[in-house]
């Protein structure tokens, strides 16, 4: 028989250490892969929040632009949005409001209207409660008014962070 010699190479002590890795070399990556793991998942998480910001930048943006287009007719700006495009983000990530008059308060759920301020407006984006980026505590609530001011509510808001700024 020609193919003996070949079986018994196999089962051998000599070609035994050649068949797979150890429990020791396995051990040893699932480590280096956890450490990876550890700094890489919160990183993406960070950055998928401030990429999700985006969405609510471009909603204000076009709603402001809704706004003096309305101003342009009425010669008054509107707490309507559906006379602005409706009251969600275009990724469905905020839900969008407008009042009219300047408004810089810290709780956005509470915004209400100045009836007597027609000629200047807040828009608000808030997070989706189902959206992913309701766990965004950094930037809870992003804002901006007919002066082209820009502000934020939250954990980072504070400086520029939830309006793209570092």
């Amino acid at each position: 028989m020609k193919n003996s010699g070949v079986a018994t190479l196999l089962w051998s002590g000599r070609a035994h250490n050649a068949r797979g890795f150890s429990l020791v070399e396995l051990m040893v990556a699932v480590a280096i892969v956890g450490i990876i793991l550890a700094f890489a998942v919160p990183s993406l998480r960070d950055y998928m929040l401030r990429a999700g910001r985006s969405d609510a930048h471009v909603a204000l943006q076009r709603m402001a632009a809704a706004q003096e287009r309305v101003y342009a007719q009425q010669s008054r700006y509107t707490d309507v949005e559906t006379q602005l495009g409706g009251n969600l983000s275009p990724e469905g990530l905020y839900t969008l409001s407008a009042v009219t008059g300047l408004w810089n308060g810290t709780d956005c759920s509470t915004a209400t209207s100045d009836p007597d301020s027609t000629h200047a407006f807040t828009l608000i984006a808030q997070p989706t409660a189902a959206a992913s980026q309701a766990a965004d505590a950094d930037c809870t609530c992003i804002y901006m008014d007919s002066l082209g001011s820009r502000y934020a509510n939250g954990a980072a808001a504070g400086g520029n962070s939830c309006w793209g700024g570092r």
